[in-house]
């Protein structure tokens, strides 16, 4: 008799442990829209919806593409339960449903053990259900992952455009890895303290972002080593709602760095109406508070996208690496930079009141103006060794060219 019930309680526990798996997914429940089941970068929308083929599928997921969204719009499944493990078998498998032939990339972000993002794209035949095997093995995949990553308006370089579409997914499965943590509630201000947490990060095309105790002073930081892939390498967190840019307009973030002064950094925000505000470094080897003016931008993003050094590729050294903390979001721009002395441009005069001298310029050379929030106010080209900034408002402006910096304060 005890054999028997310790029998059954095994079973028990077996069938309970499966049904809790987060993988497969199928869609029938632990799918929440909005939290681990998203729509990112103008894809129309994400939903749960009963098979559209009364084939036998129940609930699945559905991607519905917008021609008006960006070519990389996506849509995004976190499993919240464990990690799926490439680590042997590189295969993932799913049903789908098209109405045409069409072409897909599945990418796979988060992992557990920093092997890095991997893509590969695949095809549908159309014409209803069909189950695809998506191989990773020629990308070199080694790890698992938590994040599943559908681009249905996929072509070669996303060469061309987005379209309107809807399909179907369901049945997302493979080897069943890790446990993973529950994602962490990030909302600003962001001090590193308890969350976010390295895996939160999700680190692309050669910048690694970590959480570290912090080597310029107390408590932990953010980390970010840029080292070799492209030049716009970076890392990007996921929020736990939408930004909501309606009074609070500037994002505010302390930068420690070795890299030399009117090094660029991005922020970006993604999700829905994206936008990239660039902003320039004013110190080397010590603290300061760098901001981006947001304003005007819709409050459909979720995701907080770090670019250090945009436009060049990281090689690992100092110059590369940086630290970042105390992340805030405020009506104003928290701290004066009244006081920064800028010089690695000459320029003159300055104050200026229309016309600005640049030495050693040449004709023709691009030159960029931002605000004293980072956003772009003009840009001009070169004449006469001069450029005009007559129709500017009155305020602190940063000039650049050819990467070289400056801060001039206009009448």
């Amino acid at each position: 008799m005890k054999k028997a019930l310790l029998g059954l309680l095994l079973v028990l526990l077996f069938n309970s442990t499966i049904f809790a798996q987060s993988i497969p997914v199928t869609f029938e429940s632990d799918i929440t829209v909005g939290d681990n089941w998203k729509a990112d970068s103008g894809l129309s929308s994400v939903a749960v919806v009963d098979d559209p083929a009364g084939a036998g599928h129940g609930k699945v997921g559905e991607i519905t593409s917008s021609s008006s969204g960006l070519k990389w719009q996506n849509a995004q499944l976190q499993l919240i339960t464990n990690y799926i493990d490439l680590t042997s078998t590189k295969t993932i498998t799913f049903d789908i449903y098209t109405a045409s032939a069409q072409d897909f990339l599945l990418k796979l972000e988060q992992s557990l053990n920093g092997g890095g993002n991997v893509e590969v794209p695949f095809s549908t035949n159309g014409g209803g259900w069909e189950s695809v095997t998506v191989d990773f093995t020629s990308v070199g995949v080694n790890d698992q992952y938590k994040l599943l990553v559908f681009f249905p308006c996929y072509s070669t370089g996303f060469a061309n455009d987005p379209f309107d579409g809807v399909s179907y997914i369901d049945n997302v499965s493979g080897v069943i890895g890790d446990p993973t943590v529950p994602p962490a509630d990030i909302n600003f201000p962001i001090d590193f303290e308890s969350v976010p947490t390295t895996s939160d990060f999700n680190n692309f095309d050669g910048g690694i972002a970590t959480v570290i105790d912090n080597p310029q002073g107390s408590g932990k930081v953010g980390q970010m080593v840029r080292n070799g892939g492209a030049v716009w390498a970076g890392s990007w967190l996921g929020l736990s709602g939408n930004i909501d840019f309606t009074t609070n307009k500037i994002i505010s973030m302390k930068v420690f760095t070795q890299a030399p002064i009117g090094t660029k950094i991005a922020m970006k925000v993604e999700g829905g109406t994206l936008k990239e505000v660039p902003a320039f470094t004013t110190k080397t080897g010590e603290w300061e508070t760098i901001s981006w003016d947001f304003s005007g931008t819709p409050n459909d993003n979720f995701k907080l996208t770090f670019l250090f050094d945009l436009g060049n590729v990281g090689d690992g050294s100092a110059t590369s690496t940086f630290l970042f903390d105390d992340i805030t979001l405020t009506e104003n721009v928290p701290t004066a930079i009244s006081h920064v002395n800028v010089n690695t441009l000459k320029v003159y005069p300055n104050p200026v009141i229309d016309v600005l001298n640049i030495q050693g310029s040449e004709a023709g050379q691009p030159v960029e103006i931002y605000n004293a929030a980072g956003s772009l106010s003009k840009k001009v080209q070169i004449s006469g060794g001069t450029v005009n900034i007559a129709d500017l408002p009155k305020g602190i402006y940063f000039i650049s060219v050819n990467g070289s910096t400056s801060k001039i304060i206009k009448k």
